[in-house]
């Protein structure tokens, strides 16, 4: 079962990657990025569909601000027990502030990374077209595969609903042993 909503904002001092891939292909990896971690428990959440959408947009309201001032002043989340908007943080709140997580700032390093990443995939894609190319029994798993992935999406919303449904039956499974 779920026991908690985590809110989790993410800073780049050196500046947001606006070119998303683009920049990982081209090399440029942050040099650092700080996340701000709130766990909310379920407990705590509002009961009615109303009053969780408020309570999302106020959350959102939050993050907007607490991203606000960390690209606007001293590049550090900061968490006081009140929220950024003045609201008291719900009980049972508890946050991870400011927790930084360096990346090498050697390019060098991270172009062979990225280039060992391409290399990687580009072997598998080959293998499996060769695979797939040259073997029925290669072709008879992929399609069965196709076609499960198909029947998951159609019938149970995903193949992430077929794992939570099974996950939820062994656990009841081992609380009655």
């Amino acid at each position: 079962m779920v026991d908690a909503v985590y809110d989790i904002s993410l800073g780049y001092p050196d500046g947001i990657p606006t070119k998303g891939e683009m920049d990982i292909v081209h090399g440029r990896f942050p040099g650092e990025v700080h996340f701000n971690i709130r766990r909310h428990p379920i407990a705590s959440l509002p009961k009615t569909d109303e009053d969780i959408q408020n309570w999302c947009i106020q959350r959102w309201k939050e993050k907007e601000e607490k991203l606000r001032k960390f690209y606007e002043e001293d590049k550090q989340f900061v968490d006081n027990e009140k929220s950024a908007l003045g609201g008291e943080s719900p009980a049972g709140d508890s946050s991870l502030v400011d927790s930084p997580a360096v990346h090498s700032d050697d390019k060098q390093l991270n172009t062979l990374y990225l280039y060992l990443a391409v290399l990687y995939w580009f072997v598998f894609l080959l293998t499996s077209t060769y695979l797939l190319y040259t073997y029925v029994l290669a072709r008879l798993f992929f399609a069965g595969v196709c076609v499960f992935y198909i029947i998951q999406g159609l019938f149970r919303g995903g193949i992430d609903h077929l794992i939570v449904s099974r996950l939820k039956s062994y656990l009841h499974k081992t609380k009655s042993n």
